[in-house]
């Protein structure tokens, strides 16, 4: 965690953020945010991972083709 604060006092309170605990009304509430449906597009859909993935490799194409790189090897290195 990066705290923007240079004063020690509110440093402390900023690091102090994982000492808490959710009631069960917290626990409900949240609950009731997950509609399990994502509001873009269906993650589980196969043809809509298929169209991503094609866009993704496009763009790295288009990419390499502009920065004079190999595709091949950007098309591969998905963590890029």
């Amino acid at each position: 965690m990066l705290a923007k604060s240079g004063n020690p006092e509110r440093m402390a309170q900023n690091s102090d953020v994982f000492y808490f605990e959710l009631t069960e009304e917290d626990n409900q509430q949240i609950a009731k945010l997950d509609v399990k449906a994502s509001q873009f597009f269906s993650h589980a859909d196969p043809e809509m991972i298929r169209s991503l993935s094609a866009r993704i490799l496009d763009m790295r194409y288009k990419y390499s083709q502009v920065k004079g790189l190999n595709p091949f090897i950007l098309a591969f290195n998905l963590r890029g």
